[in-house]
């Protein structure tokens, strides 16, 4: 799984320096990367439509979405200025910002916050003949845990931690979320992780090819997840939320972040939060998901705001 991740931040940061170098006060032309994810999750459509928005309505700027491998790849990214903005999860935030991630065990000291987005769910997915009830049956599965430095494969070891799994476990594989659920459906994976906001469209097309269900998270494994990291909460996945799921699925959620480098200027990040916040019902065009993406919880970030972003939320309280 290092490896993996390894070989893949390799690749990614290669394209990053290509396409950028992260703008700093003193340039008189910008251009911006905003890093999002896998092209099968939400963040990419996301960035697509927020650079779009970004480009049209900023003077002087051009903003580039880019794929990537997700949240731990993209808070390295920012941190080594080979990005300016980029989405990511919060408990993947905060920890990199205290102690560094798994390809940079250094305090992410230059990471600062835009907005809280809206929330991510974890799913856990098996086929609907699976003889697994519960995540505790996991032991010894053959297990997606999501794109190498995503968001899913950090909270997929996030909960078998508070599961009291030991390495080795759990048969992980880092996979695509489409890969994940072509396995699934093909009897080759026993479950998946996918740690996204509802429906996936990965699950919907398992489901439709073969059947799904929905592996519950109690509220007491959620409860010793809160006590290390109180910004995750009891989440409901509502019935019907995918075809034939009969009752509502109790898990976990965390919000999402958007973020950027400390010495972004503080004029532009006033303007990319302003325009985040008043750009809603377009995103919402791009993904259902921007519906979360709440003004009033935008500024409670686990992590430092952006002198910029938080002279925004400043005003914008003021003037109300």
């Amino acid at each position: 799984m290092g490896k993996g991740f390894a070989s893949a931040a390799v690749v990614g940061v290669t394209l990053l320096g290509a396409a950028c170098a992260a703008p700093r006060k003193h340039d008189t032309v910008r251009a911006l990367v905003v890093v999002t994810g896998t092209t099968a999750g939400v963040y990419h459509p996301l960035g697509e439509a927020l650079a779009r928005i970004y480009s049209a309505r900023i003077p002087g700027i051009q903003v580039s979405a880019q794929t990537s491998t997700g949240s731990a790849f993209n808070v390295e990214a920012v941190q080594k200025g080979r990005a300016d903005v980029a989405f990511t999860q919060g408990d993947v935030a905060y920890s990199a910002f205290r102690q560094g991630s798994s390809g940079d065990p250094r305090p992410h000291s230059d990471l600062r916050a835009i907005a809280v987005l809206y929330t991510n769910v974890a799913q856990i997915v098996v086929r609907r003949d699976s003889p697994v009830r519960n995540v505790r049956e996991l032991r010894g599965r053959r297990v997606g845990v999501g794109p190498p430095g995503s968001n899913s494969e950090q909270t997929s070891r996030t909960v078998m931690d508070a599961l009291g799994f030991k390495p080795g476990d759990l048969h992980a594989e880092s996979l695509g979320f489409d890969e994940a659920a072509n396995r699934i459906v093909a009897g080759q994976l026993d479950a998946s992780f996918m740690m996204l906001s509802y429906p996936v469209p990965a699950i919907r097309a398992a489901n439709e090819a073969a059947g799904i269900r929905l592996l519950t998270v109690d509220r007491t494994v959620v409860d010793r997840i809160r006590e290390r990291y109180p910004f995750f909460r009891p989440t409901v996945i509502p019935r019907e939320s995918y075809a034939g799921q009969d009752g509502d699925v109790t898990t976990l959620g965390v919000d999402n972040l958007l973020v950027c480098h400390a010495d972004l200027d503080e004029e532009l990040v006033h303007e990319l939060t302003r325009l985040l916040i008043e750009s809603v019902p377009d995103l919402v065009k791009a993904h259902v998901a921007a519906r979360g993406i709440d003004p009033e919880q935008a500024p409670t970030a686990p992590i430092p705001l952006h002198a910029g972003a938080a002279r925004f939320y400043r005003e914008r309280e003021l003037s109300r």
